[in-house]
């Protein structure tokens, strides 16, 4: 059986290479079925303290599974930061029970480190979620982001982000599916740095049944250097007359005239570079308590040293 990693739902042209993730290593294809092995019960989260922070060592990798509920009226939210010198294979789920609302942020601050995930979240009746992940460098960086909207009224409002450097891989696939009345909202920052390469797929899926349902999605992303790939693909599914949605893509580089402007006024480079950076990335900053910020904000002055690390 062929192993088949971030595969779309809908099929576009087979020469653009982007209908699933083709040049996989063998580990990378072997660590994605361990992944798939069993999760054990759902936690309904009350408390901090029930979040995991055990994994399984495979070969060079450590691996989480992980599956947690919020529960029906309440309201919670938590953040998860992985990292270290370990690659990391991810597989989390996350149930929004009805009239629940939550808020979670993930940061990926993966080094020089693989990253292998999956994230499956359902959002029920009423429920509402606000999820942010943050995935910054790794050499090869895989995500599968699914996100099924199942209840009447169910909402979904991500903004997420990114910054790769000379990775090899870089490939985020998001999915939202969507019923009666639901809205979801998608937006992904990216920044680019010299020979960088990352490929985002985004799809919107409105089923029929999914009447006044409304759905969003967006990437903006920022090159700081002329040597990078960049891949968008933006899908819309509609097998239903009444629904609202909208897609779109932009890629930008600095504004010349802007940095002179910020060099006549003594501002070096690096500095230059963090405040933009940390501009682009606020919405998902924004999200995160001060423990995420904090994370971020160090993470941010590693990478453009000399800059400014205030957030």
């Amino acid at each position: 059986m062929t192993t088949k990693i971030n595969e779309l739902k809908y099929k576009t042209f087979k020469h653009l290479g982007v209908n699933e993730l083709g040049k996989a290593s063998d580990n990378i294809k072997e660590i994605h079925e361990v992944l798939g092995y069993d999760f054990g019960e759902e936690v309904i989260l009350k408390e901090k303290s029930q979040i995991s922070t055990e994994y399984e060592v495979h070969d060079t990798w450590a691996v989480t599974r992980d599956s947690y509920a919020i529960d029906k009226n309440d309201s919670f939210e938590f953040g998860i930061c992985y990292t270290g010198d370990m690659n990391h294979a991810v597989n989390l789920r996350l149930h929004i029970k009805e009239n629940a609302k939550a808020k979670v942020c993930l940061i990926f601050n993966m080094l020089d480190c693989d990253l292998l995930g999956k994230i499956d979240i359902k959002i029920e009746e009423n429920a509402e979620l606000e999820f942010a992940p943050l995935f910054i460098m790794g050499e090869n960086v895989i995500m599968n982001i699914h996100m099924s909207l199942a209840g009447e009224n169910s909402k979904f409002h991500m903004e997420g982000g990114y910054i790769f450097e000379g990775n090899n891989i870089a490939d985020i696939n998001v999915q939202a599916n969507h019923s009666k009345n639901s809205e979801s909202i998608i937006n992904m920052h990216g920044i680019l740095l010299e020979n960088s390469k990352k490929t985002y797929k985004y799809t919107l899926d409105f089923p029929r049944g999914s009447t006044n349902a409304k759905g969003s999605e967006s990437e903006r992303v920022i090159a700081l250097a002329d040597n990078f790939k960049n891949i968008v693909v933006p899908v819309l599914l509609v097998g239903e007359d009444n629904i609202e949605a909208s897609h779109g893509a932009e890629i930008t580089q600095f504004d010349k005239e802007k940095l002179d402007y910020m060099y006549s006024r003594g501002i070096n480079k690096e500095t230059a570079e963090f405040m933009s950076v940390k501009t682009e990335l606020s919405p998902v900053i924004d999200m995160n308590n001060a423990r995420g910020k904090e994370i971020i904000k160090n993470r941010l002055f590693e990478i453009f040293p000399g800059g400014d690390n205030e957030i």
